[in-house]
């Protein structure tokens, strides 16, 4: 009898330990929601998200035509004689606009576009295109350049941006 007794009390005792397991586990789960949903409101409110204003700029942003990319093929090759030492210069363009009806200018006018480059580039001294302020001289130049060319052409200067998408001097 003292053994059933001893058996009644062990499996009492395995039903509250599972009980207790289990209650922890659904305290954890809440703690664990409740700290998702914390998170995720304090990331909406940090991002702004919801606000109207921002919607209406969004939309805004949205109405404005993708940038269209236009590669300079082949890249540029030039060289200088620095101190008495041939240096060697290579750079490769990109043009942005975001008029389709420009890319076909792009392509048509490329010799006087290409030309315009050679130009700007043989106006250069090979120690002012080392700096970074010499660079962004040379990119604002070839922009005029090119506006100027296309301005010329189709009547409107076409180019936003002018973009080194290499620039390697040896």
């Amino acid at each position: 009898m003292a053994k059933e007794e001893d058996n009644k009390e062990a499996e009492g005792s395995e039903e509250e330990g599972s009980k207790g397991g289990k209650l922890k586990l659904i305290i954890i789960g809440i703690a664990a929601l409740v700290l998702i949903g914390a998170s995720v409101g304090l990331t909406l409110f940090l991002t702004g998200s919801g606000n109207d204003d921002e919607v209406a700029d969004q939309g805004e942003v949205e109405s404005t035509p993708k940038a269209i990319y236009f590669a300079l093929n082949p890249e540029f090759r030039s060289s200088y004689v620095v101190n008495g030492r041939q240096r060697l210069f290579q750079i490769a363009l990109t043009l942005v606009t975001r008029d389709p009806t420009v890319v076909d200018a792009f392509s048509k006018h490329g010799p006087a576009l290409r030309n315009r480059v050679v130009i700007a580039l043989s106006d250069r001294s090979f120690d002012s295109l080392q700096r970074l302020d010499g660079r962004e001289e040379l990119r604002a130049s070839l922009l005029a350049g090119i506006q100027e060319i296309l301005k010329a052409e189709i009547d409107k200067p076409g180019v936003e941006a002018v973009l080194f998408t290499q620039f390697v001097m040896q």
